[in-house]
């Protein structure tokens, strides 16, 4: 079946693969991964089987419900594990170069009859890009609406640009004015009303009130940017030629990318490389890719059929997706970073955002709807959407056990196995580097180590934030009365770190003649912008960053003979050239903008009150160890001094993730010291895990030894009976 032809009713075929098990685009590395996925499956009876039969002590009452508790956990972790494997199976993670369909190696759309899908051409289209807002900073605003109207397609007849104020400020409405023609830009604020439903509420009124009143026309998409993302010049041609070739497809989804996070210093994973990189592709071939509430295109007719935006969660980006979905539709991914934004630099914006999404989440699926929703979904699309909900329980539940575990085995014997016996260490082994592998395997684009650690190790910065939101969401959905309400992140508009830079973006071509944006003028025409007439960078090729597998503008001397032609201009989100030294000297950030005020850098240090539960954490470890690992060295047993060592430093390997989050609230705020901070922990990590290992080859000489020693003592041994070096309750 070709790629843009809809799929028969009633046939069960895939709009995306046709009869195939998997798309066509493999690369080498897929076959391993499926591999290692298959490998991991067949595992895990083998090794639970073992766990749940050998390794737990049934002869002691007081022990058995202890270990029995732990296997159980162990066993869900594994389950939403399995789970991720499978929903990357299909596809475990994008393409180098992806290409949306219909278009060439050169990204030129394919017209005419040649064209595949040809007979289901639709368009062109009438766009609207909506722009919700409230009390962000008008510089940022702007910068995302004079990002808009610079938005040009052959496939878009018309592009206007929506200016949906929730702030109510007069001042932006008359900006708005100067900057574009009124048949190019509309300003809309809506009245203030009970309830309120934040964004959603503030989306659906322009829509059903302003927007479309009279219900959408046919050819009718909308585009939805939260205020601080910026799209780039090719936004509207790697989105619109789904729409314009797939019949079904009703929304594209394309990554996040922030200007003001460096990847290997992201410590709170705001570029969530495992998610847009790895899972939103394995989604996306099981057709059930999750909308992300900014940086998509729609069709306005689907999104009209479901209701317009949900208004039953607080994260209603995720309950569209799944009321598309049911209705019939395909939500489609494309993952090439077509939009460049700005994450919260405030640790409480930053809790407070996670928060939201993870309550969110449990909201909907807490709903009385849901299980008639789950219903309408084929069986995978109902398991993909539920792996959401699940990884957030999973984390809850197992980051804190496993920190737990040691402390038992140090302060009070309590061990969760009975026995380490040569055949459990071998076991667990295996089981846990193909955990590692199911979770992490990505090739090296997108996969540099420093930020695939910090991306395996942020869901530990926000164990608490997680485990409030999900109590907020089950208490909201027995009383609805308290459930938690839509917030905003607060934006600046700038990074506190000025090494950090922006490119603005290039001026209006709907701007009337002779227009100055007074505002913004010295932003957008800084000379050192590649959008700046006089700059270079304009004929120079647009080649990939292999170091994060993003979308950069890379330009180099090797890159012209090789990509030839001009390149699309994208936001930079890298550090500033040594030159920019000066600028900062002058009180500039290397774009021309000013350098952060001195109070945004007093309200991010005042909220380190929000890490009081990781200094906490990290405190109480610490404690522990100085207590216990004495005691254990005192009484002279090598066999005790093994054990405790493996305890304490297994503790130590899961509460060095919470000393990230007190580095980010006490360092300065560098993104060079952010990323020292980064690598002294993946540094500490990786030598904690060394001394893991050596600790159980060291273990498996003693009980070497041991058998050794005690098989001249003993002709026999009764069935079940170990030996004591092995025996942790001996």
């Amino acid at each position: 079946m070709a790629e843009g032809a809809p799929a028969a009713a009633g046939s069960g075929s895939s709009l995306l693969h046709g009869d195939k098990a998997w798309p066509d685009d493999d690369e080498p590395g897929f076959a391993t991964y499926r591999a290692t996925v298959s490998l991991y499956a067949a595992s895990l009876p083998v090794y639970f089987s073992y766990r749940w039969c050998c390794s737990i002590a049934w002869h002691l009452p007081g022990v058995r419900a202890y270990q029995a508790f732990v296997c159980a956990c162990e066993v869900y972790g594994a389950c939403c594990v399995l789970l991720l494997g499978i929903i990357r199976f299909r596809r475990p993670w994008a393409s180098q170069q992806p290409r949306p369909p219909s278009t060439d190696a050169d990204g030129d759309l394919i017209l005419g009859a040649d064209a595949p899908g040809a007979h289901a051409f639709q368009g062109p289209f009438d766009v609207a890009v909506l722009i919700p807002c409230c009390s962000e900073p008008d510089d940022l605003v702007f910068g995302t609406v004079r990002a808009a109207l610079a938005l040009r397609h052959p496939l878009a007849t018309r592009v206007t640009v929506w200016l949906l104020d929730d702030g109510a400020k007069p001042s932006r409405s008359e900006r708005l004015a100067r900057l574009a023609q009124p048949a190019n830009a509309r300003y809309v604020a809506r009245p203030k009303s009970k309830p309120h439903h934040g964004k959603a509420g503030n989306l659906n009124y322009t829509l059903r009130h302003v927007l479309y009143p009279q219900g959408p026309a046919p050819n009718a998409v909308l585009v939805v940017l939260d205020c601080d993302q910026e799209p780039h010049a090719d936004f509207l041609e790697q989105t619109l030629p789904y729409l314009h070739t797939q019949p079904r497809t009703a929304l594209v989804q394309t990554p996040q990318h922030f200007y003001n996070v460096v990847p290997s210093a992201d410590i709170f994973n705001h570029h969530n490389g495992s998610f847009f990189y790895a899972v939103q592709p394995g989604l996306d071939a099981w057709e059930a890719t999750v909308c992300c509430g900014t940086n998509f295109v729609a069709r306005s007719a689907a999104v009209c059929e479901v209701g317009w935006f949900p208004t039953e969660s607080i994260t209603e980006d995720f309950l569209l997706s799944m009321k598309l979905s049911a209705a019939g539709h395909v939500v489609r991914y494309h993952a090439a970073a077509a939009v460049t934004g700005e994450a919260p630099e405030d640790l409480r914006q930053v809790f407070k955002q996670r928060s939201r999404w993870c309550c969110g989440c449990f909201q909907v699926f807490l709903h009385p709807q849901t299980p008639r929703l789950l219903a309408r979904l084929r069986p995978m699309q109902a398991l993909c959407y539920l792996n959401a909900p699940l990884g957030y329980l999973g984390t809850v539940i197992t980051l804190p056990l496993w920190a737990v575990v040691p402390v038992l085995s140090l302060a009070a014997g309590l061990h969760p196995v009975q026995a380490l016996t040569p055949a459990f260490i071998a076991s667990w082994c295996v089981y846990y580097a193909l955990i590692v592998a199911v979770c992490d395997l990505m090739p090296p684009r997108l996969n540099r180590h420093l930020s695939a650690f910090t991306a395996s190790k942020a869901n530990a910065s926000f164990w608490a934030c997680y485990a409030l939101a999900i109590g907020s969401a089950v208490v909201g959905a027995v009383l609805p009365s308290m459930q938690m309400q839509f917030q905003t992140t607060e934006k600046r508009g700038f990074s506190a770190d000025a090494s950090l830079r922006r490119a603005a973006p290039p001026p209006p071509a709907c701007a009337p003649p002779g227009f100055v944006d007074n505002a913004s003028s010295s932003a957008s025409y800084h000379p050192s912008s590649p959008y700046h007439p006089s700059s270079s960078l304009e004929t120079e090729p647009l080649t990939v960053d292999a170091s994060s597998g993003i979308r950069h503008l890379i330009y180099t001397e090797a890159a012209r003979g090789a990509n030839g032609g001009t390149a699309t201009l994208a936001r930079l989100a890298a550090p500033a050239e040594e030159g920019s030294a000066g600028k900062e000297e002058a009180g500039l950030q290397p774009n021309g903008r000013p350098v952060a005020p001195a109070e945004g850098a007093e309200a991010r240090d005042s909220s380190f009150r929000d890490v009081r539960f990781h200094a906490a954490a990290v405190l109480a470890a610490l404690a522990v160890l100085g207590l216990h690992l004495p005691d254990a060295h005192a009484e002279g047993s090598s066999r005790g001094v093994n054990l405790a060592l493996l305890s304490a430093v297994w503790l130590l390997l899961n509460v060095l993730p919470l000393a990230l989050p007190l580095a980010y609230a006490l360092l300065p705020h560098s993104y060079r010291l952010h990323q020292k901070a980064v690598r002294a922990a993946w540094f500490s990590h990786s030598a904690l895990t060394c001394l893991v290992a050596v600790l159980l080859l060291q273990h498996l000489v003693l009980c070497q030894r041991s058998h050794r020693s005690s098989s001249g003592r003993h002709s026999h041994r009764y069935p079940g009976e170990v030996d004591d070096c092995v025996n942790t309750y001996q």
